[in-house]
């Protein structure tokens, strides 16, 4: 490279003051007063004879050290560990953060056809394939990601976990949009809770969606090693250790929960299993208050709960499965005793081997034993006095 730049004739180059290892032979002291240095100044000028660009593809190709040269620059700029966070990309472009919010639209819409029949994995893959090839053409192209297995490794693992991530949420959304259909408890009978709050006041299980989530992310996990390869990068592992969202649909379903209604995410359910509950609250408890006084200050009121024998507090429980169904009601005494194993409450019932062992994974409980059980768990309190506390005992 020394003498030339591309075709045309130069001085000898350097970048930022460092002398290329392609340049190996001692300058002399005439010719190091007519070395020019490249610097963030007059990299895009083409007074050179070239632009910045093709001078940049040129020090790729003649000096092996150039590209960890550019990786440790963009890693001061833009560290690995953030870089592809929605939140650093919002930073970098508006163009790379409107791409990014397009196709996670494209692969929501995805998931969602592939629920309802009108599109296939292939579908889907060829999505992911797409997205993947643009994402990396753009991040290239504006320079936030090189030549580097790193960096482009933790790229294909941002995608590959987004990807994942719309998998199951799109799952488990149209899981819970296909429960609303068994509510039962009309909100005008009750003061407490809207009809909003009603409509999400259930949880629903239909293994449906788990085995539709489970056959796309096993072809996405295949797709995203023929992507790597495609990509060379070499020994490349997708990530496994992922938060719940990410992993599949039953840690999705219970991400955070302290009292999951599974108990173990990682059995499987059988295929046309289906478990429906909706908690009732006491019909004609009264919600605390903010209310004005006669100064015009905020006086929050706490009325106590009506506490008679006749208030219906109870759970109503549907399970579908081999050819079975069962439906039942469940009382509820709004205390830490408000815990039930599905399987215990159809103990009596002639339930399918296969239906009853997958309901011995699920419980329900009532918003009231889960707050006690907390402050059971917590502090000790015992759970007629954790009741107490909370107004339902």
């Amino acid at each position: 490279m020394v003498g030339y730049v591309g075709n045309v004739k130069t001085r000898p180059l350097t970048i930022l003051g460092v002398r290329l290892k392609a340049e190996q032979p001692e300058l002399t002291e005439e010719q190091k007063d007519e070395v020019i240095h490249i610097t963030g100044e007059n990299l895009y000028n083409e007074e050179l004879g070239m632009t910045g660009s093709e001078i940049r593809q040129m020090l790729l190709r003649e000096d092996k050290n150039y590209a960890d040269f550019e990786f440790r620059g963009r890693e001061r700029l833009y560290p690995l560990a953030t870089r592809f966070t929605d939140c650093s990309v919002s930073k970098f472009s508006k163009e790379l953060r409107e791409m990014q919010s397009e196709f996670r639209q494209m692969s929501e819409a995805a998931m969602s056809d592939f629920i309802e029949g009108k599109g296939t994995i292939d579908d889907m893959m060829n999505l992911f394939e797409k997205i993947v090839d643009e994402t990396f053409e753009q991040y290239t192209n504006k320079y936030y990601i090189g030549d580097n297995p790193i960096e482009k490794s933790a790229l294909l693992s941002y995608l590959y976990k987004d990807f994942r991530y719309d998998i199951n949420t799109t799952a488990v959304m149209a899981n819970h949009a296909e429960g609303r259909q068994y509510v039962e408890y009309n909100p005008s009978e009750d003061i407490y809770y809207s009809e909003d709050t009603y409509c999400n006041n259930y949880y629903y299980y239909n293994a449906e969606y788990y085995y539709k989530a489970k056959e796309a992310l096993t072809a996405l996990e295949n797709k995203v090693m023929e992507m790597a390869e495609r990509k060379g990068i070499d020994g490349y592992s997708a990530p496994v250790d992922l938060f719940p969202m990410y992993n599949n649909f039953n840690t999705c379903m219970e991400p955070t929960g302290t009292d999951p209604h599974i108990l173990d995410t990682s059995k499987e359910p059988p295929r046309d299993f289906k478990f429906f509950c909706q908690e009732r609250p006491p019909v004609g408890r009264v919600i605390d208050k903010m209310v004005l006084d006669e100064n015009g200050n905020v006086e929050i009121r706490y009325p106590d709960p009506p506490k008679t024998e006749a208030m219906e507090y109870c759970a109503i429980i549907k399970v579908w499965g081999s050819g079975w169904s069962g439906t039942t009601k469940v009382p509820y005494k709004g205390n830490i005793n408000d815990f039930h194993n599905l399987a215990t409450v159809f103990s009596g019932k002639t339930v399918p081997k296969e239906i009853r062992d997958c309901m011995t994974n699920f419980q329900f409980y009532s918003h009231a034993a889960q707050s006690a059980k907390y402050w059971a768990d917590k502090y000790g309190i015992g759970s007629t006095a954790a009741g107490r506390v909370l107004g339902y005992a």
